[in-house]
């Protein structure tokens, strides 16, 4: 029976991932990025990434794209390809969550908790990203299962996971450079327990076995770099320091701020912003990211979790390392969103994830809460609610339909695709063919692409550059003619009242309407000279 719900609530969450990859009707454009380097790798031309210089990343080539190839070459189909990593990754990240929280949790607390994480509406519409961070997010589980297993075996297989961990958490830095920091905090968390321990020897055969791999790792490569690149130690060093956020140079334009006409609702307003820059970026990075990351009806049972912390982390020696470990994530999430003012909610999933617990014992204290309120419902009663909570507010979200309002990109990079020549894959691995698609939109270059069964280099143009020759209808027209494009994408978001304008004057110039399409941020129109 306990293997039958279990089953169950694994098969929910794979359903509804496989519902996402095919309710997904668009792609990020950051895709784009990794899709071209999978087509580089499985055309075997690693001369198309120097063709396409669209981002200093693009050489850089990441697991995720590698992962991607096999799929390729399976469906033909880079989108499809991209989307079967995400999902088998996401679903397998399921699998091996339970096997982390079988360890700690029994019974309906254990199927409650992996039915929170199964219709997680985030993780979902993550599986069907062709994004990094499910990816991701698996090799941090794995890495976070072997760790822990390797801590708790005596045997002869403690070296065998710990060190596992380890090269799975290396090997994670190879899609997302967080990966290091897995390392790095689990190696403090070992060397401390190594200090205040009484067992010496155990905790120093735990410190070898996890750290002996990537110190291996670590000497080689200074080796490489100072023998092979030439690099010598200072300039080593040198390249991996961090820079002080404190120190942004943008302080001191707020500063200036206080003596120009500016609105502000005090005199001392943007003193106070400028002092005040790092409890901004702790905000967007908790409240503004990561409470819709988390999915804000689940906060309540993270609340929960933290009740009686003291005699819980005294109680389970494990919650320290999880707790630990979440904190530590949350600092480095908080440097990146004060040293780049930017945050994405799917930068969160690793601290989903090692939140689990929390929301496991938060379960478990609402519902001891419930029986000491409520002693006439039976423990049946109160599972059953609990349960109806987390679908009510889950599971309809689980199943929306992801960018529907966008599928009109796609249509338009569909219908380009119909006026393509034959040849046209033979001229762009020799050109990155910049004068066929004028566009701010990435993604409608793929579609193209990908509808003729190949990748062009995603070369679109930069949306301010858009915007401003949108302001000037005359030289939109001049800058479209000189660069001779084949294709014309008019957007409304840039042009507004000048789209009429430039569209007649552009087939005046023999370009022809071909189609429009209706998305979230307003109209497309498509011109082509055909």
């Amino acid at each position: 029976m306990k293997r039958s719900y279990i089953f169950l609530i694994l098969l929910l969450g794979i359903f509804l991932r496989l519902w996402a990859f095919f309710h997904n009707y668009g792609i990020n454009p950051d895709a784009t990025l990794y899709l071209y380097q999978t087509w580089a790798l499985a055309k075997g031309n690693f001369s198309l990434l120097k063709i396409c210089a669209i981002s200093s990343r693009i050489k850089e080539i990441n697991l995720f794209s590698v992962s991607i190839v096999p799929f390729f070459y399976i469906f033909k189909n880079l989108e499809i390809a991209g989307k079967c990593v995400s999902f088998i990754a996401s679903s397998l990240s399921l699998c091996f969550l339970y096997f982390i929280l079988k360890r700690y949790f029994k019974g309906l607390v254990l199927y409650l908790t992996l039915l929170i994480y199964a219709i997680h509406p985030i993780l979902i519409k993550e599986s069907s990203e062709i994004l990094r961070e499910s990816l991701f997010s698996f090799y941090f589980l794995i890495g976070l299962w072997s760790f822990l297993k390797g801590l708790e075996v005596s045997n002869k297989w403690k070296g065998f996971y710990l060190m596992f961990s380890s090269i799975t958490w290396i090997l994670s830095a190879w899609i997302r450079i967080e990966g290091l920091f897995f390392v790095i905090f689990s190696g403090i968390y070992l060397f401390g327990k190594l200090l205040f321990t009484s067992d010496k020897k155990e905790a120093l055969k735990n410190l070898f076995w996890f750290l002996i791999l990537p110190l291996i790792g670590f000497i080689l490569g200074l080796i490489y770099l100072s023998y092979f690149k030439g690099f010598i130690i200072t300039e080593w060093l040198s390249k991996a320091k961090i820079t002080n956020p404190f120190t942004q140079p943008y302080r001191k334009v707020l500063k200036t701020f206080e003596y120009k006409n500016i609105p502000a609702p005090s005199p001392y307003f943007w003193d106070m912003v400028r002092q005040n820059l790092w409890l901004i970026a702790l905000g967007t990075t908790l409240f503004y990211k990561f409470i819709p990351a988390l999915y804000a009806p689940n906060l309540i049972f993270l609340l929960a979790g933290f009740k009686n912390l003291k005699n819980n982390l005294k109680k389970h020696q494990f919650l320290f390392y999880f707790l630990s470990f979440s904190i530590f994530y949350i600092i480095i999430l908080w440097f990146f969103a004060f040293t780049h003012w930017y945050m994405e909610k799917r930068y969160m999933l690793p601290l989903i994830y090692l939140l689990s617990p929390f929301l496991g014992l938060g379960i478990e204290n609402l519902i001891n809460w419930f029986k000491e309120k409520f002693s006439n419902l039976s423990y049946q009663k109160i599972v059953t609610i609990v349960c109806l909570y987390i679908v009510i507010f889950s599971l309809p979200k689980s199943m929306a339909s992801i960018r529907k309002r966008k599928l009109g990109i796609k249509k338009i990079g569909v219908e380009i695709a119909k006026y393509l020549p034959k040849n046209i894959e033979n001229v762009c691995e020799t050109t990155r063919c910049e004068s066929l698609i004028f566009t701010s939109k990435c993604e409608i270059i793929f579609f193209a692409g990908n509808a003729k069964g190949f990748m062009m280099c995603p070369k679109f143009i930069n949306s301010k550059f858009y915007y401003w020759l949108s302001q000037r209808p005359e030289k939109f027209i001049k800058y479209i003619k000189n660069k001779n494009y084949k294709f014309v994408v008019l957007e409304e978001r840039y042009l507004k009242r000048n789209l009429n304008i430039v569209k007649e004057k552009l087939i005046k110039e023999g370009y022809k309407f071909l189609k429009e399409e209706k998305i979230i941020s307003g109209k497309l129109v498509l011109l082509g000279k055909i």
